[in-house]
């Protein structure tokens, strides 16, 4: 499972404060550069990374995400996730990061939730 790829692919027709990133295939250690600057490019206000197409993560990949939350934080930016399958939110559950980041359905319901707050 961790040979697959991981695939990111940012999601069209999305307000312009917002950004979602698409992610398939496992989030792992072999994937760890290319999801990092993936993430690293992103500017907008509120980041949601959908990972509803994510079988897998491991520690690495984990710690990855909340750099990249941090860095958010620290910035006045937003990240999110939303789509997590069983597994995953099992990893989030835990090490009790479900306690730090924000979890929704969907990413519309992420959207929507921040865009109000």
């Amino acid at each position: 499972m961790t040979d697959a790829p991981l695939l990111i692919h940012k999601r069209p027709d999305v307000p312009a404060h917002a950004v979602v990133l698409d992610l398939e295939g496992p989030v792992v250690i072999a994937h760890l550069f290319h999801f990092q600057t993936a993430l690293r490019g992103q500017s907008a206000k509120l980041i949601v990374l959908d990972l509803s197409k994510v079988p897998y993560m491991d520690s690495s990949g984990l710690g990855a995400i909340l750099n990249g939350y941090v860095s958010c934080e620290k910035n006045g930016r937003r990240l999110v996730l939303c789509g997590v399958s069983e597994r995953v939110h099992a990893l989030l559950s835990l090490t009790k990061v479900d306690t730090i980041l924000k979890i929704y359905p969907d990413a519309e319901a992420a959207m929507a939730n921040q865009h109000s707050s």
